[in-house]
């Protein structure tokens, strides 16, 4: 089944959020959805940056509850997403 964006979430988003991990790309399809209308523009910006990660990294600190270490502007876009999913930090 091919998960599709809201007709208005940007080109951009929709492009850098496509990963080649499907539980990263149904997580992303489900969080921007969900919540992209109602981010402020420095959220904006901090998801932008995030889809920035590779997909190794991104699903280590989203589906694995590790810590971003360096990334610390990450951390609060994490803690969304893990909410947003109902991931546990274990």
């Amino acid at each position: 089944m091919m998960h599709q964006f809201n007709a208005s979430v940007p080109g951009k988003i929709v492009w850098r959020a496509r990963r080649g991990i499907l539980e990263l790309d149904c997580l992303l399809v489900a969080f921007i959805n969900e919540h992209y209308s109602t981010f402020t523009d420095a959220e904006k910006q901090a998801l932008e940056n995030l889809l920035e990660v590779t997909d190794p990294e991104l699903y280590d600190w989203v589906v694995s509850c590790q810590d971003s270490g360096n990334y610390q502007q990450h951390t609060l876009m994490i803690e969304r997403m893990r909410s947003a999913a109902n991931v546990i930090d274990s």
